[in-house]
């Protein structure tokens, strides 16, 4: 499976396609967005486009007010923390339960942990708050990888996420079930507002 990601900053004006194409390849394939938003989280009618034109809908910030908002939407797929510096904020239990509640994923990303020993342990801070995300199987691990020395293979994934205090079957759905699940969810809830707005519209 490949998954085609883009990123959109929030902060900057906010241009959506309407249509994402992507390469012909004999593989399944997947499109992404990933928001940046730091001052401010766009309002319905930004993440109506970007689920018109995204197979799935992410959202990173370092601003505690946006992450919290965005636990609680319920047009969102996943929130990504950036482990490549100390996140400005710890995460609220609370708010991570209501964001799971929400069905919404969340990522952490393992090749910051490669390039340098402070980003290492922001890494580690961050996947260990997670765990109870990785126990209900909310818990993706990506590779955000800029070269391909920077990825690792699943048994390699296993055993990081392992050291988090993860049990064996929940360190392979972070990088096995959970992102099919992810996109299967994606799916439904995509179809549903689909069908919610042709009902809304009289069709």
């Amino acid at each position: 499976m490949v998954v085609l990601n883009y990123t959109i900053d929030a902060d900057d004006k906010i241009q959506i396609p309407t249509k994402v194409t992507m390469p012909k390849r004999n593989t399944i394939q997947w499109t992404r967005v990933t928001l940046l938003a730091e001052k401010a989280l766009p309002g319905d009618d930004v993440f109506a486009r970007m689920n018109r034109a995204f197979g799935i809908v992410a959202l990173r910030t370092s601003n505690r007010q946006i992450f919290e908002q965005a636990c609680l939407r319920d047009d969102l797929d996943m929130i990504s923390i950036d482990t490549s510096e100390r996140l400005a904020f710890d995460l609220d239990p609370m708010y991570v339960q209501k964001a799971m509640d929400n069905h919404i994923y969340f990522e952490v990303c393992y090749a910051p942990g490669i390039r340098d020993t402070s980003q290492r342990s922001h890494l580690y801070q961050v996947g260990q708050a997670l765990q109870p995300c990785a126990k209900q199987r909310r818990l993706i691990i990506s590779s955000e990888a800029l070269q391909p020395s920077e990825i690792r293979y699943p048994f390699d994934i296993f055993y990081f996420a392992r050291s988090l205090g993860l049990a064996n079957d929940e360190a392979k759905a972070t990088y096995g079930e959970t992102p099919g699940e992810l996109i299967q969810r994606a799916h439904k809830r995509k179809i549903a507002a689909k069908e919610a707005a042709v009902t809304a519209n009289g069709g």
